[in-house]
């Protein structure tokens, strides 16, 4: 059947482009990621019918993505990572239906992304981050329950968080930062058990914080900074972190944080900790049991002897 795999990755130094030819082949591999492969995408690439990973990360191929590849049914991993892919993606990425990754990060998309992603019922991670992709937020992405990497960072989404996700027990990492995203923070998010790391910072989330009062969370990272959050944060709300390293909630005015004299042992692994410019007037004295900290920043607070 000939060569059923082609892999140049990881050679820093290798130029060129992929040719405009009829590729009928029966290639299931192509993995150019790590080159500096340019140009733009041939349409010939749809007559890869038989192709299950396309992995063109970090090369410098242009312009927007050809029709043709769309039609190739068959892929479980594409990776476009760091290139300089533009225009719009088209609702035909819902035919991509056997995909286990989707990644168009770190490129130069635009538009709204197609609310198509719940069609998608075998991936497990997407990433979208690092793009200038607008409008609503592709909310079907949320009723994957078998996803447990959503980064949807660093672009112009806008909306709300959908407020229940019913059976979802795989998400362990859900990055959010950097957009244009608004409303109240859902309680659902603070009772997934597998969720590793929460970034909502710099968007536009109000009201007070989720207590997480249902099951005791696998939490590493939680950073809901930049923000306009408010309400007062008791020391109780942290005595689920056990595994908590990260914690930022800077940058939210009207948030405050109350604590207990009293307090057992929390946040035992706690290294990072982040309340600046926001509305303390008492030390966090829950934070000297702490024992591996190694950044606090508590500036710009109404902290008093």
């Amino acid at each position: 059947m000939g060569n059923q795999q082609l892999s140049l990755s990881r050679n820093g130094g290798l130029i060129g482009n992929l040719p405009e030819s009829n590729w009928s082949s029966p290639l299931r591999l192509l993995d150019q990621s790590l080159t500096k492969f340019s140009g733009i995408l041939p349409e010939t690439i749809g007559d890869l019918i038989h192709l299950n990973v396309l992995d063109l990360s970090y090369c410098k191929f242009t312009d927007s993505i050809p029709r043709s590849l769309w039609n190739l049914t068959g892929i479980t991993i594409l990776d476009l990572t760091f290139n300089n892919f533009t225009g719009q993606v088209p609702t035909l990425v819902s035919n991509l239906r056997k995909l286990t990754r989707l990644s168009f990060a770190h490129n130069s998309f635009s538009g709204q992304f197609p609310d198509v992603l719940g069609n998608l019922s075998k991936v497990i991670e997407i990433y979208l981050f690092d793009n200038n992709f607008s409008g609503q937020l592709p909310l079907s992405a949320f009723n994957l329950t078998q996803v447990s990497h959503l980064h949807f960072s660093h672009n112009e989404f806008v909306g709300h968080l959908p407020y229940q996700v019913s059976g979802h027990s795989s998400l362990s990492i859900l990055k959010l930062s950097n957009n244009f995203l608004i409303g109240r923070v859902p309680s659902w998010l603070f009772i997934l058990p597998s969720l590793q790391y929460l970034d909502l910072r710099n968007n536009k989330f109000t009201g007070p914080i989720p207590n997480p009062i249902f099951q005791p969370l696998n939490l590493s990272l939680l950073d809901l900074s930049s923000n306009n959050l408010t309400g007062i944060v008791r020391s109780e709300f942290f005595s689920k972190f056990k595994n908590l390293e990260v914690m930022d909630l800077s940058n939210n005015s009207l948030l405050s944080l109350r604590t207990q004299t009293n307090v057992n042992s929390m946040l035992p692994r706690l290294k990072v900790f982040g309340f600046s410019s926001c509305n303390i007037t008492e030390f966090p004295v829950f934070l000297r049991t702490s024992t591996e900290l190694m950044i606090l920043d508590l500036s710009y607070n109404k902290i008093s002897v």
